[in-house]
């Protein structure tokens, strides 16, 4: 039965990146995927301090990576969008280096977390961390902020 599940999973993901592709490219579609998966995370760190269930304990632990990686690669993708050709590798390179950095750094900053507040208190920080990139988004967008293309390491 796993086997047939797992082939089924590999089945979409292909068939997502191959006749999705083209739409999932546009800006737009990043910058709402970004939202989306934001707002996803916010209210599935929500989920762990409310639910208490493993049933819902996993579907929010699980909404959580969905919605994390989805907005990693909206986020990649406008990046990639807005670099130079020649800058893109080290661009690139930088945000794979800084997000793993943070994410270690998250970790360990959970654990304490969790160790000395609950997880409650872990859940409500974690939902202000992923919910005020959307906010900062959705107002510089609402306010008619200037488009910053191209970015540049230098």
């Amino acid at each position: 039965m796993l086997d047939y599940l797992c082939a089924l999973v590999l089945f979409v993901v292909l068939l997502i990146l191959f006749l999705g592709r083209r739409f999932f490219a546009q800006p737009w579609v990043a910058w709402a995927m970004l939202n989306l998966s934001l707002l996803l995370m916010g209210m599935s760190t929500l989920g762990l301090a409310w639910l208490d269930s493993v049933f819902w304990m996993s579907a929010s632990l699980f909404l959580l990576g969905l919605g994390w990686n989805v907005s990693y690669v909206a986020a990649v993708t406008e990046l990639a969008d807005r670099a130079f050709t020649a800058e893109r590798g080290k661009l690139i390179g930088l945000t794979d280096q800084v997000s793993s950095f943070t994410g270690a750094a998250l970790v360990l900053l959970g654990g304490a977390a969790y160790s000395e507040f609950g997880v409650e208190a872990l859940a409500l920080a974690a939902t202000a961390f992923v919910t005020l990139p959307a906010a900062w988004i959705l107002l510089r967008s609402a306010a008619g902020a200037p488009d910053v293309r191209p970015l540049s390491v230098k």
